[in-house]
């Protein structure tokens, strides 16, 4: 072990420096060795890997970009895993308290407010929502656990996120009649997509239903009454979705039969609502092609 960085052959310390990507390339190469060394040394390597990531500025990317591995979510983003249950799946989540490039670490997972310790090491499906929008996932394994001072978990960092462009797995199929409130595109033309613009333009009111809702937005039928960046919001008389009135969305697509909208404003709150409605909604399809034992979580 020469302790180097950098790795011996492919891009020249130069590239690497000038972009985070070449940055964390280099590191991807480097954690490999790193792993192999005695846990002491490992973790003294990983603090000079740190000092040298923050003082070139790739510690963070801007919050207008989506992150392309895990190196770059935040301290304080939710990561979330699915769990089995004896009729549907179960929804288990934690905070990330800290990051380094040879683990995430997350608190205790939880269930509600119930703690929940994670089974074995096999490799899951891990989710999170990037601030940009949308839902992604990637492959994660439990390399660690700490139990004192205070619990912790540390898991593997992945060179590769999965953003869903299709349908979510993270969504449910319904058939709920609402009232939709619209506002046209063209009537706020260059404005900024925001609640506020229905208190400046025309509503039209037109009936509607929703066939789909994710954590991302929803699918209303019919599609031809909506048209491209057309804002939304709903009127819901189901007591079970009263969350979703008022939610402002922008029509991402439009179509025949139906129209897909994504929200425009989503805290953790809100956002943890859904989950928890979809999940146990969640249909064993959204899971096909994908080994079972990587997609759901293992719990006592």
């Amino acid at each position: 072990m020469n302790g180097s960085l950098w790795p011996s052959r492919g891009r020249t310390p130069l590239k690497i420096v000038t972009s985070v990507e070449g940055f964390d390339q280099a590191i991807r190469q480097r954690m490999k060795e790193v792993r192999r060394l005695p846990w002491l040394e490992m973790e003294q390597e990983v603090e000079r890997i740190t000092a040298v990531r923050e003082k070139l500025g790739f510690r963070y990317i801007p919050a207008d970009r989506r992150p392309s591995n895990t190196r770059h979510l935040m301290v304080g983003q939710c990561i979330y895993i699915l769990a089995r249950g004896s009729e549907h799946f179960r929804l288990l989540s934690a905070p990330i308290i800290d990051l380094n490039d040879l683990a995430i670490h997350t608190e205790l997972f939880h269930e509600g407010d119930q703690p929940v310790r994670l089974k074995g090491k096999n490799k899951v499906w891990a989710f999170f929502w990037s601030p940009v929008g949308g839902e992604c996932r990637f492959s994660t394994l439990l390399i660690r656990e700490y139990e004192k001072p205070t619990p912790y978990l540390m898991f593997e960092h992945a060179d590769k996120l999965v953003y869903n462009g299709d349908r979510k797995i993270f969504s449910c199929d319904l058939d709920v009649s609402v009232s939709v409130e619209r506002v046209s595109a063209e009537s706020y033309g260059r404005a900024v997509p925001s609640d506020s613009l229905f208190e400046k333009h025309e509503v039209d009111s037109l009936p509607g239903r929703v066939m789909e809702l994710s954590a991302s937005g929803f699918v209303v039928s019919p599609g031809e009454a909506f048209k491209l960046n057309d804002l939304v919001r709903l009127q819901v008389a189901d007591p079970d979705l009263k969350f979703l009135d008022g939610w402002p969305a922008r029509v991402v697509s439009e179509g025949d039969p139906d129209a897909r909208c994504r929200f425009l404003k989503k805290s953790r709150e809100r956002l943890e609502t859904i989950l928890h409605y979809v999940t146990p909604r969640i249909s064993k399809e959204a899971l096909k092609g994908r080994s079972r034992k990587r997609a759901v979580a293992r719990t006592p």
